[in-house]
């Protein structure tokens, strides 16, 4: 559901505002997006732009009588950000999440989406880490209790995020004590863990569900444990506030 302002796209009577006059004489819209496969999100199909974060911002250019003209910035989600920060983009949609650094910079949407952020744990390792003594003498929990992000908590584990994603920064918050470990993709961190190279990683939710989908094999090797909901948005450049 398209959440920015769909603003009509026959001439108003009133005077329009400065920064969607500019868009208007431009015809164009310019629309960040990451120069990476994020499917369902953002991803090419013989060699064409694709996904639902392509089609909403298609549709939003086209309510107010404008091409979205898309343009690939690089693969973190930072730089998307940092696109339309820069002039670059007038907006940028790629799965984005909203945090206090990213709003110094830029302007958001409401929400359009609700993911989830997960937790995937390597079974093994999850196995291991319950039998543990914690090093303050206290028993390691052995029970059902989701108290993993405490157990792994720890200088002698290691936790996995994609560099420059929001689950990168979420490593420092849940896991400031582990050892952290960066990736390029999200699919290469969850792929550490089911290697059993990293005891857990923090990623989106729909990347276990579809390592699961493609190898259901993998579901034996590591487990989701649900983190956090993880409200998408759309970044707007700060000089076009009327586009929210």
């Amino acid at each position: 559901m398209l959440l920015l302002a769909s603003i009509a796209t026959a001439t108003p009577s009133w005077s329009m505002p400065a920064d969607l006059e500019r868009l208007r004489t431009q015809r164009t819209l310019r629309v960040a997006v990451v120069d990476m496969d994020i499917a369902p999100f953002v991803f090419r199909m013989n060699g064409e732009l694709r996904g639902a974060d392509v089609d909403l911002a298609r549709g939003f250019a086209q309510s107010i009588g404008l091409e979205a003209v898309f343009v690939p910035v690089g693969d973190t989600y930072s730089q998307v950000v940092r696109a339309v920060a820069e002039g670059h983009a007038d907006i940028g949609i790629s799965e984005l999440s909203k945090t206090m650094e990213r709003a110094q910079t830029v302007l958001f949407s409401r929400p359009y989406f609700i993911s989830g952020i997960t937790l995937v744990v390597n079974r093994l390792s999850e196995a291991r880490l319950r039998g543990l003594r914690p090093r303050d003498g206290r028993e390691a929990d052995k029970g059902g209790r989701e108290d993993l992000p405490g157990l792994l908590n720890d200088p002698r584990h290691v936790v996995a995020a994609m560099g420059g994603s929001i689950q990168d920064q979420l490593m420092l918050t849940f896991f400031p004590s582990a050892v952290l470990r960066t990736t390029k993709t999200w699919h290469q961190a969850a792929e550490l863990v089911v290697a059993g190279k990293v005891d857990a990683a923090i990623v989106p939710d729909r990347v276990h569900r579809l390592m699961v989908h493609q190898n259901p094999e993998t579901d034996y090797k590591a487990r989701a444990v649900p983190l956090l909901a993880d409200p998408l948005v759309i970044a707007v450049h700060p000089g076009a506030p009327d586009l929210l």
